[in-house]
């Protein structure tokens, strides 16, 4: 996986932007919120990334931080959040606020966000909110990477590549990911549980 992209801010729209880096323009979907920070165009700009492969298409994700990258992937792992519900919520507040929000059962803010209703809103709180529970004591940043430890993320990433969603890959770590077996064994326990998820 591309970690990030550096390169000139070529173009800027709602939820796009292109960034030029030799001689390639990469067009990036991004939040709102990140097309708010990013600026005026030809300033050189880093922004983190996640790439999602298609049979028709690879998409290209930005993120001001890596902690909106992780939210957003965090987001994605609940059933019924694609992509771009992930980013109308991102889009719509800071990563503190919706943490905030699933913690303390506060659905209307998530449905706030565009395309966002009540229903998704509760899974989303049902979902997530033991993984947050540590919140109070901790920085966003902090809690996202203890919800997907970088050694979850690359088993998640190996599944993805075997052709398995990023939502259900994720479901079938989680169900199975234990710290003290090797990456490999990671991976053959969630194929194992996959017809069940």
């Amino acid at each position: 996986m591309f970690d990030y992209i550096i390169g000139n801010l070529v173009e800027i729209g709602a939820d796009f932007a292109v960034i030029e880096n030799s001689g390639i323009g990469y067009a990036v979907y991004i939040s709102r919120n990140t097309a708010l920070s990013l600026g005026h165009t030809k300033s050189e700009i880093k922004l983190y990334t996640y790439v999602k492969i298609k049979e028709e298409s690879i998409i290209l994700y930005g993120f001001i931080s890596k902690t909106e990258r992780e939210l957003y992937l965090t987001l994605t792992s609940v059933s019924g959040v694609g992509p771009k519900a992930a980013m109308a919520i991102l889009g719509s507040n800071t990563s503190d606020k919706i943490i905030t929000a699933i913690i303390n059962n506060d659905a209307k803010l998530l449905s706030a966000s565009p395309g966002i209703g009540i229903k998704t809103s509760n899974r989303i709180i049902v979902d997530l909110k033991d993984k947050f529970k540590d919140f109070n004591n901790l920085t966003a940043a902090d809690v996202l990477s203890n919800a997907h430890s970088h050694e979850k993320s690359v088993c998640i990433d190996a599944l993805v590549t075997l052709g398995y969603s990023y939502s259900k890959a994720a479901s079938m770590v989680d169900k199975t990911f234990k710290e003290t077996e090797t990456t490999e064994n990671n991976i053959l326990a969630a194929l194992s549980v996959a017809d069940s998820i």
